[in-house]
């Protein structure tokens, strides 16, 4: 565990005579690491400046090897991925641009380099290296809401001379994701490195210092995007510095950069767009030392300046429509760990989509085929992976969120022919208006949920009850219209249309595709106990909402109610055994049932029963067996991220056997198996214990816990607690089997198939940055400080006793003690003005915020 890093930003990136970026933190964590202990509980609120920089959130760096996943930078446009060398990138998704520069190389003098240490700096990527005696550090930024990217080298050698750096420049290559025949810029795009589609040419030029410059374009031949990249010396590191390019049969680069002395600093600038001029202009706005220094300083700094901005009061001047709230407190460890939560959603805003002037993909990460050519990531979102973060993003930008869910309602089958199920979108392209996109039916089976829970915090959090009454025009039945409240409806009863389980009418059979629930675990099929929690849950709230407007008959809302009771009694009646220690069991189609021990039942029975159900209790012996099962097995104090599936279960017996079979290789992947968790459980399952337990001393201390992970790793889809023999062995660049990434970090693993089909494995397949991270966020606002008003709060005058009174009720177990904790949250939107609440030993208070 590392204290918070706090480095400034001209300490940190270089420009000539700066410091190596990544020999000055390790200099800053060392010193630190000697003069700071964690923080602990003194009941005394920090004061200052709560919100942290982007410099304040980098993580610390990590050693080069292939199973450690490399760096994502964003600038809120794009992204690009930095691969596991000096100087190549991919994939890059600039919507609606998409790019590649997979198969670089870079060497000095003869000398091929290597990267040996790697680091996450938000805004910046860095990689560190030597080519023989020769020092590389490599430092990557994206020019602020631009189609470009920019790239340097500091090379440093141990002894003057004249001193040659070669560059094989595989493109950069890019082409329009939403082109004829280039598919969409969403899930799974394509991203190019068909070399021979391309046509390259070098055309000479000048910089703005009059230095003789050549520009290397490449033009794709079935979208006509044209990118420009260049090549120089920063004027004042180098001596007789020379840049000569030619160009390869392939359409690749190669360059040779010569220089005399000791250290040169060598820099490169991408730009793309649909045509030559808007290339070059792009192009020209950060070329020449000085424009390139502006907007490599921007590039952070405004960066920052967009996230300092989503806790600031919304205005006709701020950015946001609405605004995150502030955490101060004692546990410092905590706080880094809240902000680094939302700094995953807040990077992942998207400005320049015509779906609309701000949207929020899910995350960005590498391509998951052997060439860099099929893409995860691009513009998508998902039903579920969106709901993980939905009481944040319902607080800092309410009008995306309400479009996200507008189209959910629009293109969901809600009234199928013959009988069939309802079916929800699982993904779409976040690039296209939503008025321009079909219906969307998918499979997973916690969409549903997913779907349902999204609608219900934005409705809670922002008060919009009108997004339950306005008709929105469908996309699945065209010419008609469909409310949130038909949706709701349709959803919660969305169970009854599945076949009955072989024991009860109340439990239902989903089917037996793994890839509809947990992806992974072949045992977690069919009647699946977090989905019939899930259905209790849904009935209960949905039986309040009717209640609460009127909108139902008193048999619609008991019927709903008592489907709720029965569903619970049925699940501890047969999918639960005292025997199994905490854990539920799925049951099968011809009766027979095994217990699956994993996270997603902790999450979710707990959830939908006391926060959609409100404070539906489980009988006390199994709540705490339960939360044993959580502290022995999934989160042990002697890691700091939960694990999704138990060591104990015996799916995981064999991962960690040299000589895995493909089937005994299927849990590995570090979201739902038995290496780590999703990016969004570790959240869940925290609440999950202060749910089940009535009180907040583990959550408090588990949190904590978590905390580690924040200064360590990037906020990743999922964060590994470990290493599987097998892939230490043939995924690791043959290093000896024991040196393999420090826990916890964010995973570069292979994932293995057994489906007819499916390629045996894909290299990589989880994504770097991924929004799920902030419902840590999440549960801290609206468990830890217990802001949870219940669909809507009403209306009252601002600050008025009504209000007050309003808020009173909205606040979940608040005369529970927080102890060991003290803290405050400033700054909660409420529709009756901003408010602030306390939490500490003495449970929950709150004050108007000036």
């Amino acid at each position: 565990r590392g204290p918070s890093v706090n480095i400034v930003e001209n300490e940190y990136s270089p420009r000539g005579d700066r410091k190596d970026p990544i020999l000055y933190l390790n200099e800053q964590q060392n010193e630190k690491s000697q003069k700071q202990k964690h923080s602990k509980s003194k009941n005394k609120i920090h004061t200052g400046n709560a919100v942290p920089s982007v410099w304040d959130l980098a993580s610390q760096p990590t050693k080069e090897m292939p199973l450690q996943a490399t760096p994502v930078i964003q600038n809120f446009w794009g992204a690009v991925n930095l691969r596991h060398d000096l100087v190549s990138l991919g994939a890059i998704a600039l919507t609606p641009f998409n790019g590649n520069m997979v198969s670089s190389s870079l060497s000095v003098d003869g000398v091929s380099a290597v990267s040996t240490e790697t680091r996450w700096g938000i805004c910046e990527g860095n990689r560190k290296g030597n080519a023989g005696p020769v020092q590389i550090v490599n430092s990557l930024r994206m020019p602020f809401e631009s189609f470009s990217i920019q790239q340097q080298w500091s090379v440093t050698s141990p002894t003057a001379g004249a001193h040659v750096v070669t560059f094989l420049f595989d493109g950069p290559f890019f082409r329009l994701c939403d082109a004829p025949k280039c598919g969409s810029c969403g899930w799974g795009t394509g991203f190019p490195v068909d070399r021979t589609s391309y046509s390259s040419k070098l055309i000479q030029s000048k910089s703005p210092d009059g230095l003789p410059l050549t520009l290397m374009t490449t033009i794709d031949s079935i979208s006509n995007v044209v990118t420009i990249s260049a090549v120089w010396f920063q004027s004042s590191s180098s001596v007789n510095g020379h840049v000569d390019i030619q160009i390869n049969p392939n359409n690749t680069f190669a360059v040779t950069a010569s220089f005399s002395g000791v250290t040169a600093v060598i820099r490169q600038l991408i730009a793309t767009d649909r045509d030559y001029s808007s290339a070059l202009k792009t192009f020209n706005a950060a070329l020449g030392d000085a424009l390139y220094d502006s907007a490599w300083d921007d590039a952070c700094k405004k960066f920052d300046d967009r996230w300092q901005a989503a806790f600031q009061r919304p205005s006709k001047d701020t950015h946001f429509g609405g605004s995150l709230p502030i955490l101060r407190s004692d546990h410092q460890d905590i706080d880094h760990l809240y902000y680094w939560s939302l700094m995953a959603m807040v990077s992942l805003e998207r400005t320049q989509y015509p779906s609309g002037p701000r949207m929020y993909v899910i995350s960005q990460g590498p391509s998951n085929s052997l060439d860099g050519s099929a893409g995860m990531g691009g513009s998508g979102q998902f039903t579920w992976d969106l709901s993980f973060a939905s009481t944040s993003m319902s607080l800092l930008d309410p009008n995306p969120t309400r479009d996200v869910l507008k189209y959910i309602i629009a293109a969901s089958y809600i009234s199928p022919p013959h009988g069939t199920t309802v079916s929800i979108p699982e993904a779409w392209d976040a690039y296209i208006p939503y008025n321009q996109r079909g219906p969307g039916g998918g499979d997973y089976r916690f969409d549903y949920y997913s779907a349902y829970l999204f609608i219900y915090n934005y409705v809670s959090i922002t008060n919009d009850t009108s997004l339950l009454t306005e008709p929105i025009s469908s996309l699945s039945n065209p010419g008609t219209t469909v409310t949130g409240l038909q949706f709701i409806r349709a959803v919660t009863n969305a169970w009854r249309a599945f076949p009955s389980s072989p024991v009860s009418p109340y439990l239902v059979d989903y089917g037996p595709d793994k890839r509809a629930y947990l992806e992974v675990v072949s045992t977690y099929t069919d009647v699946v106990p977090a989905l019939q929690a899930g259905n209790a849950g849904m009935s209960l709230a949905t039986a309040r909402l009717l209640e609460k407007f009127q909108l139902a008959d008193s048999q619609e809302i008991e019927k709903l109610r008592s489907d709720a009771e029965n569903i619970l009694s049925d699940m501890i009646k047969y999918l639960w055994n005292d025997k199994d220690e905490g854990v539920w069991r799925c049951m099968y189609g011809d009766g027979s049932s095994k217990p699956v021990r994993n996270i997603a039942d902790q999450v979710y029975v707990a959830q939908a029963l006391s926060y959609l159900g409100r404070n539906v209790s489980l009988p006390e012996k199994v709540a705490s067996s339960i939360n044993k099962f959580f502290v022995d097995e999934l989160f042990s104090s002697d890691i700091s991220w939960p694990r999704a599936l138990s060591m104990k279960d015996p799916l995981c017996a064999h991962v960690m056997d040299p000589n895995a079979t493909t089937e005994q290789l299927l849990p590995c992947r570090s979201d739902w198996g038995c290496f780590g968790s999703y990016g969004g459980i570790p959240g869940f399952s925290i609440e999950s214990t202060a749910h089940l337990s009535g009180e907040f001393s583990a959550m408090i201390q588990q949190l904590q816990q978590l905390s580690t992970t924040s200064y360590v790793s990037a906020p990743s889809q999922g964060v590994s607690v470990g290493t599987p023999t097998y892939f230490a062995i043939h995924h690791n660049g043959g290093r000896n089997v024991k040196d393999v990434p420090k826990p916890p970090f964010a995973p570069g693993f292979p994932e293995y198939f057994d489906e007819p089909g499916w390629p045996l494995w894909w290299p990589e397949s989880e994504r770097y940055v991924q929004n799920a991270e902030a419902s840590i966020a999440d549960v801290i606002i609206r468990t830890l400080f217990g802001w949870r008003p219940d669909w809507t709060v009403g209306s009252a005058p601002p600050k008025s006793k009504e209000a007050a009174a309003i808020i009173d009720s909205s606040l979940y177990l608040p005369k529970v003690p927080r102890s060991g904790f003290n803290g405050q949250l400033e700054l909660i939107r409420t529709p009756f003005g901003y408010i602030n609440i306390t939490a500490n030993q003495n449970g929950l208070s709150w004050n108007w915020s000036d």
